[in-house]
């Protein structure tokens, strides 16, 4: 079998799409045109900084707080989104053992201990 193809098909124009990729910007590895959001470059933020600001909102407010505003704070005072379950788990975890930071008076609520 023998097949001819017709001038429409085989012989398509390459220009456009020459001039269109030559207009597209790739960036190249390592390029710097945007600044990481926080310590990481894919986003993680600074070893440190999401306890430091649990303790920073508990100490301001120097009573009990529930742990949903306590998120909301952290979030506010670190200026970007922050994992629920990071400010929960911080808080679980450092609220039990031979010396707790935080003390759990109720269910989802946390004061700084002195």
């Amino acid at each position: 079998m023998l097949v001819v193809l017709s001038g429409g098909l085989s012989n398509i124009d390459l220009e456009p799409l020459e001039v269109a990729l030559a207009t597209v910007h790739f960036p190249t590895v390592g390029s710097r045109s945007q600044k990481p959001k926080a310590g990481w470059p894919d986003g993680r933020r600074k070893f440190g900084e999401v306890s430091g600001a649990i303790k920073a909102v508990l100490a301001q407010n120097g009573g009990e707080m529930r742990m949903k505003t306590i998120h909301a704070e952290v979030e506010r005072l670190l200026g970007g989104e922050v994992s629920f379950q990071s400010v929960a788990d911080y808080l679980l975890k450092n609220s039990k053992g031979p010396k707790p930071l935080f003390e759990r008076p109720r269910y989802g609520h946390y004061r700084l201990l002195d």
